[in-house]
């Protein structure tokens, strides 16, 4: 849309005039006062956003049973994967083992508290969505071929990595030692064929993860940023106005009042 047609999504988190979350623009003359911006809300949503998926639970909870413990399980494999990066680093950095740190006991056990949960609800959660969105009458017709080998591709992951800690590694320690031969430029060893699966197929995910639909996580903040929280004023000499079209730049010069991100909300 044209840049003074822009119109804010209630509520908007980071306005700290109103508690509702509505816009500064319901005030009579707005544009002749300084407005406060609230990061506290921004953050809280977004935290509320990201923990507990609030919008999908109030407006799909059908869906919200089988997604959220996905993601959740997503976000536990994020963290264990860098907490085996840490314990690499450790075992490079030559920390003994024996008799155990403090250092190298809380990665041990952060490492299987988030490892063995992330794996189980990434195998759980993308079976349940392969079949909810098979049967579910109002998913399928949105579901392309491509989601269902996005679950396939994760499925595949996580259940190569939980045949690997049940029967191979069950204290990543040897996950830890591959990962640390890999930064080290060492010869890799003897790997059991679980490991080498998992990594072959994470080594896939990775490279087809940014020319997926994947991507939708990190594409919300601009989607909120931009567009439901775009409340920035069009004033003379920004670069909001100079984006305009030089046709609607000579309308908003001719009344302050339009300077907004609605021209409904100032007729």
């Amino acid at each position: 849309m044209p840049v003074h047609l822009r119109w804010e999504l209630y509520p908007i988190a980071h306005c700290a005039e109103r508690k509702s979350g509505g816009s500064y623009l319901e005030k009579v003359g707005w544009w002749r006062k300084t407005h406060r911006r609230s990061l506290t809300g921004k953050l809280a949503y977004t935290a509320s956003e990201i923990l507990f998926f609030t919008k999908c639970r109030r407006y799909n909870a059908g869906l919200w049973y089988f997604s959220y413990p996905f993601h959740i399980g997503l976000f536990l494999m994020v963290a264990w994967l860098l907490l085996i990066v840490v314990g690499s680093l450790t075992i490079i950095a030559g920390v003994p083992h024996e008799p155990l740190t403090v250092w190298a006991k809380a990665a041990y056990f952060l490492t299987l508290a988030t490892g063995v949960p992330g794996l189980f609800l990434c195998c759980i959660g993308s079976l349940a969505l392969l079949v909810k969105r098979s049967i579910d009458r109002d998913l399928r017709p949105f579901t392309s071929p491509v989601e269902y080998l996005n679950l396939l591709l994760i499925l595949a992951v996580a259940a190569s990595g939980l045949v690997s800690w049940a029967v191979f590694d069950n204290t990543f320690h040897d996950t830890r030692l591959f990962v640390a031969n890999i930064i080290a430029f060492h010869s890799l060893g003897s790997v059991n064929w679980a490991l080498s699966c998992t990594t072959a197929l994470f080594c896939l995910f990775l490279i087809y993860l940014p020319f997926s639909r994947m991507m939708h996580g990190p594409a919300k903040y601009f989607a909120y940023r931009k567009v439901a929280w775009d409340d920035e004023q069009m004033l003379r000499g920004t670069k909001l106005e100079k984006n305009a079209d030089p046709m609607e730049q000579g309308n908003l010069l001719a009344c302050p009042a339009l300077y907004s991100n609605s021209i409904l909300k100032c007729s």
